[in-house]
């Protein structure tokens, strides 16, 4: 739980993961999938406007569906944190504790 929290809405009913917590998940997996995957634009940079393979556009849009849903819980900490309200207590609040000191 780096976000403490353990899901991002409503679960279901049979207490198992909703519709976002899937979304959220696929998204993870195409990323580390995509991560070290070849790739020709990756020697000729010229290519990347082309994007042959796809994996750009691929990774962009699993990308923007893992920070959908991550940025609101960052901003809300980050504004405890400037209001005073929060402590140390995960993961995500030591990165932001170690940010806030340089």
């Amino acid at each position: 739980m780096i976000l403490n929290t353990r899901y991002f809405s409503q679960r279901k009913k049979d207490g198992g993961p909703g519709v976002e917590e899937e979304q959220h998940v696929e998204s993870f997996f195409t990323v580390l999938a995509h991560l070290y995957v070849f790739s020709l634009s990756d020697y000729f940079p010229w290519l990347r406007v082309l994007n042959l393979d796809g994996h750009e556009k691929t990774i962009r849009e699993a990308m923007n569906t893992i920070n959908k849903y991550h940025d609101p819980i960052v901003d809300q900490i980050v504004e405890q944190w400037k209001n005073g309200e929060k402590e140390v207590e995960d993961l995500l609040n030591v990165f932001i504790s170690i940010k806030d000191k340089n």
